[in-house]
């Protein structure tokens, strides 16, 4: 017997979805207030929405820096992991004894990791 799938409908634009991904979008500081309106704004709608977001925590810092990199300027996170890959690439060759590219990646990947701080 062939499943039937259900079509998903578009979210709305102004649902729950929209405003939990506007919430992590925020300046990290402002997550644990922005969260506790957005429940409480959700709650007053009745939706059971309110209690997921209610439970929601603030990201680590770092991983809401590589978020908005995503979402605003992707060539730099983009440059971020190029770099990540060189250090990978020369480490390898570390332990295999040519260690001669690894303090250029590491100091490139440092560099590409201060120019994506001073982009967001």
């Amino acid at each position: 017997m062939a499943s039937r799938r259900t079509r998903s409908r578009p979210s709305d634009p102004a649902g729950p979805d929209a405003r939990v991904r506007a919430l992590f979008a925020a300046p990290s500081a402002e997550f644990v207030a922005r969260r506790d309106a957005l429940a409480r704004e959700l709650a007053a709608e009745r939706s059971p929405a309110a209690a997921h977001v209610r439970r929601l925590r603030r990201p680590p810092l770092a991983a809401w820096l590589l978020n908005a990199l995503a979402r605003e300027r992707p060539e730099v996170l983009a440059a971020v992991l190029d770099a990540g890959d060189r250090l990978r690439q020369a480490q390898a060759r570390a332990v295999r004894g040519d260690g001669g590219a690894l303090r250029e990646a590491a100091a490139a990947l440092h560099e590409r990791i201060g120019d994506a701080l001073e982009e967001v």
